[in-house]
């Protein structure tokens, strides 16, 4: 029996339906957007992720597991490191194109980040014309990040859901508003971000976002994160495309490439580490 197999024997029998533990707090507005009010989160299974391909439960693959820490080490040195920028530890994951496998990282990426000791992780599904990673736990259609930036009655804590992985939290992408460009151009949006940046130091946030060709959506989250992560996918990325992507962005921020879908190669971080390397298994 494969590990995929085995994951989705174990956590198979969880259900997706969240229960609440306790009521939403009664100030809501009192706290900054992106600020926790502390209640217990709701709970997602993440066996959905392994059963769909879109997550690897550890072991996993040796050498892919083995690429993924070193990425993860880039991510944390960015964030955490002597030289880290404030708001560094929000990370956001976008691609050129759609299709080059950014939903994928984002799930493994988050994942890896979770195991780390002193930190926690959360993960943010913020693409709301596909939300896959919503869709994935069943959770698409339920109030998330998009409801939090439309109503400023509704803080982020009550769009939280604990995950069955140890110290991996995740917020759907919720309803979908014509407005959506100017949500992530407007001041609860950046108040919102910052938030989650200055709330707490220990935790990655870890955004999946759209293309940054496919909408400018993308673009106007990249405004608002601390380093930038762009997968593009081996064979069919161009370069001009990457070069169209990457113009879209402040060269002033740690922005990496991942090299996606091919069968395997060395991962290579540039001195400034600014730039990451990344094979992993086919998937969009």
């Amino acid at each position: 029996m494969s590990i995929i197999q085995k994951a989705v024997q174990n956590h198979g029998e969880r259900r997706l339906e969240p229960k609440v533990t306790e009521s939403r707090p009664e100030a809501p507005g009192a706290a900054p957007p992106g600020a926790s009010a502390r209640r217990p989160a709701t709970e997602a299974a993440f066996a959905p992720l392994v059963a769909n391909g879109f997550l690897q439960l550890e072991p996993g693959d040796p050498a892919s597991r083995a690429e993924l820490r070193h990425l993860k080490r880039s991510v944390l040195q960015c964030a955490f490191g002597p030289l880290a920028d404030a708001g560094a530890n929000v990370v956001m994951i976008t691609s050129p194109m759609p299709g080059a496998g950014k939903t994928f990282l984002s799930a493994n990426l988050a994942q890896a980040l979770a195991l780390e000791r002193d930190r926690t992780t959360l993960l943010i599904d913020a693409d709301d014309t596909r939300a896959t990673l919503s869709r994935a736990l069943g959770l698409h259609g339920r109030p998330g990040f998009f409801d939090v930036m439309h109503d400023p009655q509704t803080p982020l804590d009550a769009c939280l859901y604990r995950s069955d992985v140890h110290g991996l939290e995740f917020v759907p992408a919720g309803s979908r508003f014509d407005d959506s460009l100017e949500l992530l151009t407007s001041n609860r949006a950046r108040d919102l971000i910052h938030g989650l940046a200055l709330e707490n130091r220990n935790r990655l946030v870890v955004i999946d976002c759209p293309p940054l060709l496919g909408t400018p959506n993308a673009v106007a989250l990249a405004s608002l994160v601390g380093q930038i992560l762009v997968v593009v996918e081996a064979g069919e990325t161009s370069q001009p495309t990457i070069h169209q992507a990457l113009e879209l962005l402040n060269r002033d921020k740690p922005i990496g490439l991942v090299l996606n879908k091919i069968p395997r190669a060395p991962l290579l971080t540039l001195a400034n580490g600014s730039y990451y390397y990344y094979s992993a298994p086919e998937h969009e």
